[in-house]
């Protein structure tokens, strides 16, 4: 946690735009000290929330974001997402739609009527089995609506 708490002062210091004079005065001022290597887990954590006063805003650290990610799978074990795929077309594809979506233009749920334009375009039931020239007569299609909006 110690190690946590010094990245955290560390990347606040940048983040904020500290010199080296400003930051030890503010360590100083906090804790009587002017190395946060030499603080106690309370100090840091008293620069820490001083830095977070000063508009500095932590990220979740990578243990929030597993905890997340448990949160965020069903009973059955299978994630409320679909994996992203590794062909950049079809996700080009799935991110045109959803900009559409982000604009109200599907009638039906986004992914529904983004299956049903592939469909319609290709003759393919799903946008993730699309071959690379599929995707790129899809893409074209999605870009024009997009331009006509």
């Amino acid at each position: 946690m110690a190690n946590a708490n010094l990245a955290k002062i560390h990347i606040a210091k940048k983040e904020l735009r500290m010199d080296d004079t400003a930051y030890r005065a503010l360590l100083h001022r906090i804790t009587k000290k002017t190395s946060s290597g030499k603080m106690s887990h309370g100090e840091q954590l008293k620069v820490i929330a001083e830095f977070k006063r000063l508009g500095f805003k932590p990220r979740p650290t990578a243990f929030a974001n597993k905890s997340m990610d448990a949160a965020l799978k069903k009973r059955d074990g299978k994630s409320r997402f679909r994996k992203s795929s590794t062909n950049p077309h079809i996700r080009k594809v799935w991110a045109l739609a959803k900009v559409l979506d982000d604009r109200d233009y599907w009638m039906l749920p986004w992914k529904k009527a983004l299956a049903k334009f592939v469909k319609k375009e290709t003759g393919i039931d799903d946008p993730d089995w699309l071959d690379t020239k599929q995707a790129s007569q899809v893409i074209e299609a999605l870009k024009a609506i997009i331009g006509r909006l």
